[in-house]
């Protein structure tokens, strides 16, 4: 764990090697945002998504899917919320999604 200086907010970043150790060392209490496309998805730009951010935003998890893959479903079924990041990509790189999801997240104070 460890402390990004390039990162905005400062935020603690842990890597994980299995879905399994991220649910087991995830505290029940605070929420887990996934950014990645699914059937309950909102836009990350929508009212909607800036509400859901801005009542969490001192205790949360961010999961963003891998381009390919998206994000493990296990992870999906416990999020609090799905966003999705409109594009006219295909895919997002992942730097780019954690940019804009860390933009949403500096404007949601602001709703």
């Amino acid at each position: 764990e460890y402390y990004s200086m390039y990162n905005a907010l400062l935020i603690p970043i842990r890597r994980f090697q299995t879905v399994e150790q991220f649910l087991q060392y995830s505290d029940p209490a605070r929420a887990i945002f996934c950014v990645d496309i699914g059937e309950n998805s909102v836009s990350l730009y929508s009212r909607q998504a800036l509400r859901v951010l801005s009542s969490a935003v001192d205790s949360m998890y961010i999961v963003i899917g891998a381009e390919d893959t998206g994000v493990p479903h296990k992870i999906v079924e416990r999020a609090s919320a799905l966003f999705e990041i409109p594009s006219m990509s295909a895919s997002i790189n992942v730097s780019c999604a954690f940019m804009a999801f860390v933009s949403a997240l500096m404007l949601s104070p602001l709703i």
